[in-house]
């Protein structure tokens, strides 16, 4: 009970998953077990389990011979004749005529002393025959059993390059089971490459002797800590392992010893990658900043010749020498630029009346600042509102900010737009073509920082109709 009490401690900590390690990156990961060996005389198992699964007899004339086996793989024989093999877990079972009495035979080579048993079947029942064979060399080896089983683990002796080659699977017990050791001193390698190589001294093997080796098997990993712009998100082989903090680092505590890609990614800027080689018990040090995407050069178009420099969705076309935009709920940008703090401007039209829409800072079509100057028809009249558009889903009548106009809006009215970004503000200026006085829009502070970088482009919310003119954008460094 000890033993098994022992055996389910460990067990919980496991959990299997083959990472592939370097030869070289293995052996530093070796530690030696300091904890007692229990020893007992050796002896041949007595199978109390019952079988797995029963088959139940087809006819009313047959019954079932369950043969329960130790070693597994064992072959059994019925009135002479070979019936089969124990499976992996020493199970056999076969339906046979009732009535009679058949004599079944159970052997595994030469290493092991072969039983056998009259067995007297009746109809539609089962016979369970226990089969635990011994081993003729008992006597003469040391027996070693390891726990918990590891699935995939290798087991090394006296510093062996090729593993151990006579070792079996306990796995009522949840053991591994090393045989065939020679008296004297004995070291002993548990190698499995998800967890840290164990190593055992037995000082005093003895012919005719089992041990009990019991373990707490630990992860072989490597702690690792980014230090790189905040808010940057890391991962490693395509795993996502957090994001940095305000003063840019990420400690991560468990990465699998081995090679693995870091890679670092954060809005605005380059992604960066390299490979890193985790070395047990050698912390890694991942230190790198970021460097921002690139600024386009200034932007500009008087819509005289065509649409070349831009992403032109339905809804969009030239007429006399401007844009004109009338019910287009997809935006249009333009191609290949990208700004971080800028200045924007252009010429406004309110053709008939219900407003105009423009986006900065636009990652993609999908996802940009949205700013609505809604005219004295429009959703919200005499209004200019913002919104985050974000994966191409936003609530046009639930803006993040929406404050009055001052300049006095007109169908047909004609306006000087003027846009400042810097950071996370973005600030609006209005001059009425009809006074030439300029007037505050409106400001808008994202504390979120949600787009710090990106193209422009326009649309409408609803129906509107507007054309725009003597369009510019510069970088502001």
């Amino acid at each position: 009970m000890i033993m098994k009490r022992l055996l389910a401690t460990s067990l919980a900590v496991l959990a299997v998953s083959l990472v592939a390690v370097s030869p070289a990156a293995a052996q530093r990961r070796i530690v030696e077990d300091t904890s007692s060996v229990r020893v007992a005389s050796r002896t041949t198992k007595k199978i109390t389990r019952g079988p797995s699964r029963v088959a139940t007899a087809q006819t009313a004339t047959n019954g079932v011979l369950v043969v329960l086996t130790d070693p597994p793989g064992a072959s059994v024989t019925i009135d002479g004749a070979l019936a089969g093999k124990s499976d992996d877990a020493g199970e056999f079972q076969k339906e046979l005529r009732a009535g009679k009495a058949y004599v079944v035979k159970v052997s595994a080579g030469a290493e092991y002393t072969p039983v056998s048993e009259t067995i007297h079947l009746a109809a539609r029942k089962t016979e369970i025959f226990r089969a635990p064979l011994a081993n003729v060399n008992a006597g003469k080896f040391g027996l070693l059993k390891i726990g918990p089983m590891l699935e995939g683990a290798k087991i090394y002796v006296d510093d062996s390059k090729t593993p151990w080659t006579n070792v079996t699977e306990d796995r009522e017990e949840g053991l591994m089971l090393v045989d065939g050791l020679l008296p004297g001193k004995r070291k002993v390698r548990v190698d499995h490459p998800d967890y840290v190589i164990v190593e055992k001294t037995l000082p005093a093997v003895r012919g005719g002797e089992e041990y009990y080796w019991v373990f707490k098997p630990e992860y072989a990993t490597v702690p690792m800590k980014v230090t790189t712009d905040p808010g940057t998100s890391v991962y490693v082989d395509g795993d996502f392992q957090g994001d940095s903090t305000e003063n840019g680092i990420l400690e991560v505590k468990d990465v699998r010893i081995g090679s693995h890609e870091v890679k670092l990614v954060k809005d605005g800027y380059v992604e960066y990658k390299e490979t890193r080689v985790f070395d047990f018990g050698k912390p890694v040090e991942v230190l790198h900043t970021l460097v921002p995407l690139p600024t386009s050069a200034e932007f500009s178009d008087d819509f005289d010749v065509n649409l070349s420099k831009w992403v032109q969705p339905a809804g969009w076309k030239l007429a006399t020498g401007r844009l004109a935009i009338g019910n287009c709920v997809t935006l249009g940008s333009a191609k290949g630029i990208t700004y971080r703090d800028f200045v924007m401007a252009f010429h406004l039209k309110l053709e008939d009346g219900r407003g105009a829409a423009w986006a900065v800072r636009a990652k993609d079509a999908n996802n940009y600042y949205l700013f609505y100057l809604s005219g004295p028809k429009g959703l919200f009249p005499n209004r200019f509102s913002t919104y985050i558009v974000k994966d191409g889903a936003f609530d046009p009548t639930n803006p993040v900010q929406s404050v009055p106009v001052i300049t006095n809006l007109t169908v047909g009215g004609q306006y000087q737009i003027e846009i400042r970004g810097a950071k996370d503000v973005i600030e609006h200026t209005i001059t009425p073509t009809e006074t030439g006085r300029p007037e505050p829009l409106g400001v808008f502070q994202d504390p979120n920082k949600t787009f710090l970088y990106g193209g422009i482009g326009f649309r409408s919310v609803g129906p509107e109709q507007f054309s725009i003119d003597e369009l510019y954008v510069q970088p502001v460094k």
